[in-house]
């Protein structure tokens, strides 16, 4: 009903008015209007009789998803009628949909041998997601089409270059509903070949009818491909998405393929399979290019793709890779654009691997696996570096072209690297897996190592230079004309901890691929003792270079604890002296570090030479050099690494017996409060405990009264004493 009211001038906003005169006017026109309640009990007892009628629709739908249907259609039927409504035609109107899927659920029970998962299953798809089996003629043309999208592929220069996204998810997407469709006709035939065959049916969308649906192709060629292509079409799918998750992927690497190749590859293996209309795209003409420079880039891949063919057997001649190489000589002349000729290229042995690779997994598009796999089998051969070089300016042909002739011969040089290391690793898995005893977690994580993290057995000589090497940049810092200062201990020293420990990290499992039986520690520490891989062998005497393996690991993890120690001394102190060069914690820091360094070293052995030990005179301010020496000096003899001078007292003799068997302690507080017990089991005088303070005071400047820490050192020995009692 049209509505129009003429509005007086001054009433333009006036919405009482407005409203007072639309009432009026439906007043008005009240005779034209038809007014028509329809209570939920009528529709329920509609909906009763209907199913009466028709029975399989109640089998199969709810009542409350049934009323949600008719409401929505009673409402629309409100909105476009002024004539009173029909409950009972509206409903049977509104229910013919649900009544077919009712129909065709009911078909599809009486076929022979359907199980009631099958009929679940039925359900499932026509019920939930309203798929019914002429459909499939519908989903047959869509893939179609997606296929025939391909003509725009390598005509772009946009992210995928033309690659489009719905040739991988949506194909496969397209398949299953296709084949569920297809279930509905028949479950218990295969559904791929059903696919397979509706696709090389040429029945019109127009013309379909359901018979349609299961017509076998009229040729034995026919039916024999229309059982590989949905697999085919799947694994084409599955491909797509490799190619773009590679154009996703930024992370830098040695060998990228090319996107270009790895479709027109993919596309020449499922080209054979498809009816001969379907246009898919399987080459680029050299016609296509816009400029020189395309034209030079549609050319090399023209000329990777015949060295695919002859790889993947694709060739019409059958020609294999020498055959190719000899073609392209005859183009670019002895060389291609690399580093050695036709004839170091046409090794059999190169051809042999390669094909061995690419044609048994033909489907394959991850060629940087499949030149890897070759590789091994080159070195396998007992193959040098010059094959593995051919293997490799062959393999370059399949990935990103370099800008220039300079950035090529690297990019072979370095993709070489790449493979015999690769071709390593997998030796290195080999000789693991036949190590006897080790479990498939053990193998498991020297893949991790191996293939992830790329690490060799062999790395190990590597990360234990480097473990050394760290410690000796020590020697490096301070500069010359530099005195040492706290920041030596905060921030250089961390730091070289951190490489050494980086390093001993990555030598830790490169160790495990060696020889994953021994004890980590053990092994690590007689390691970096020996520099074998295989130390604990029959000639050497075994416990003792455990047990030495063990004190040097033990001493170098006490060593890295002083990271600690040094933040947790200068946290404490009082802030760095400006006025004056003398601050007692850092003369307590170098003293900490040269006993610790010292210690290390006398595990160590030769492998200390050009370690850190201690520092000297000119690294250190003029005031603290005193102090430093006198400290050094006590340590040296405490530890046993000095005779002492002249006749000890007894308060020396003790505290040298305690620091000596004590070697890897640099608790000084604990060493001191353990001579003082110690004493005190002897009897010994208050003279010689303040005689203990004194000494302590040269090993830790920061003690300001020694009669305060005599006191505390007392204190501290009695409970000690109590504690042991008490054990």
């Amino acid at each position: 009903m049209k509505c129009v009211i003429e509005v007086p001038k001054g009433r333009e906003t006036d919405f009482r008015w407005y409203m007072d005169q639309l009432e009026a006017r439906i007043l008005d026109e009240g005779d034209h209007l038809v007014y028509q309640t329809i209570s939920e009990d009528q529709m329920r007892g509609a909906l009763r009789k209907y199913k009466k009628e028709h029975p399989a629709v109640a089998t199969y739908f709810k009542d409350d998803d049934l009323l949600e249907t008719i409401t929505y259609d009673l409402q629309d039927s409100v909105d476009t009628s002024r004539a009173a409504i029909d409950l009972d035609e509206t409903i049977s109107m509104s229910l013919e949909r649900a009544l077919a899927d009712a129909n065709i659920l009911e078909r599809f029970k009486e076929q022979p041998g359907v199980t009631p998962e099958d009929i679940q299953k039925a359900k499932t798809y026509v019920v939930d997601e309203q798929i019914h089996p002429l459909d499939s003629f519908f989903k047959r043309d869509a893939i179609l089409r997606l296929l025939e999208s391909t003509e725009n592929i390598g005509k772009k220069r946009d992210f995928g270059l033309g690659i489009d996204g719905r040739l991988a998810s949506q194909l496969r997407n397209m398949i299953d509903d296709a084949e569920k469709g297809l279930f509905l006709v028949n479950p218990k035939k295969p559904l791929d070949e059903m696919l397979g065959n509706l696709i090389f049916n040429k029945t019109r969308v127009v013309d379909m009818q359901e018979e349609d649906l299961t017509q076998v192709p009229m040729t034995a060629e026919e039916q024999e491909k229309a059982k590989k292509l949905v697999p085919a079409l799947r694994k084409f799918s599955e491909q797509m998405e490799t190619i773009l998750n590679g154009l996703r992927d930024g992370s830098p690497k040695t060998f990228k393929a090319n996107p270009l190749i790895q479709y027109l590859d993919a596309a020449r293996e499922l080209k054979p399979l498809l009816p001969d209309t379907v246009a898919l795209r399987t080459d680029i003409s050299l016609a296509e290019a816009k400029d020189p420079q395309e034209e030079a880039a549609y050319k090399r891949i023209q000329q990777s793709m015949s060295f695919l063919d002859a790889l993947r057997n694709r060739h019409a001649d059958h020609l294999d890779l020498i055959d190719v190489l000899e073609q392209a000589a005859d183009l670019d002349g002895d060389k291609l654009s690399g580093k050695l000729t036709i004839d170091a290229l046409s090794n059999i042995n190169i051809q042999e691997a390669m094909e061995n690779a690419y044609m048994t997994d033909k489907d394959n598009l991850n060629y940087d696996a499949l030149n890897k796999r070759a590789a091994f089998e080159l070195m396998n051969r007992v193959e040098g570096r010059s094959s593995l070089q051919g293997l490799a300016e062959i393999a370059t042909r399949f990935g990103v072209a370099p800008q220039t002739e300079k950035e090529h011969e690297v990019a072979i040089t370095q993709y070489t690297d790449e493979l015999i290391r690769a071709a390593r690793a997998e030796f290195a898995l080999r000789d693991f897996q036949n190590i006897p005893g080790v479990s498939m977690q053990k193998i498991e994580t020297a893949q991790k190592y191996l293939f992830e993290e790329n690490r060799l057995p062999y790395d190990a000589h590597e990360e234990r230079h480097a473990v050394y090497q760290a410690l000796m940049s020590l020697k490096d810092t301070p500069r010359a004309n530099e005195a040492l200062s706290r920041e030596w201990f905060t921030n250089t020293f961390p730091s070289c901890l951190n490489q050494m420990k980086v390093a001993e990290n990555q030598m830790e499992k490169d160790l495990f691929l060696a020889d994953p039986r021994p004890a980590s520690n053990e092994y690590a520490g007689a390691f970096l003792l020996t520099n074998d891989l295989h130390p604990f062998h029959a000639q050497v005497q075994r416990d003792k270079l455990i047990q030495d393996a063990q004190k040097a690991y033990v001493k170098l993890g006490d060593f890295c604890d002083l990271e600690d120690t040094f933040h947790h001394i200068l946290d404490q102190a009082e802030p760095a002296p400006k006025d004056t060069t003398y601050d007692p914690a850092l003369v307590q820091c170098a003293l900490l570090y040269q006993d610790a360094a010292k210690n290390l070293a006398d595990t160590l052995g030769n492998n200390s030479i050009g370690m850190r030990k201690t520092f000297f005179v000119d690294e250190l301010s003029a005031e603290c050099r005193e102090p430093y020496q006198k400290g050094e000096k006590t340590l040296d003899i405490l530890r046993g690494r000095m005779e002492p001078e002249g006749k000890e007292s007894l308060a020396e003799k003790t505290m040298r017996k305690v620091y000596s068997e004590h070697k890897d302690t640099v608790d000084y507080d604990k060493l001191n409060k353990e001579t003082v017990a110690s004493l005190l089991e002897k009897g010994a005088s208050d003279k010689s405990i303040r005689e203990i303070a004194e000494i302590a005071k040269k090993l830790n400047p920061t003690i300001k009264d020694t009669k305060k820490y005599t006191k505390y050192l007392l204190i501290q020995a009695n409970n000690y004493r109590s504690n042991v009692a008490e054990k």
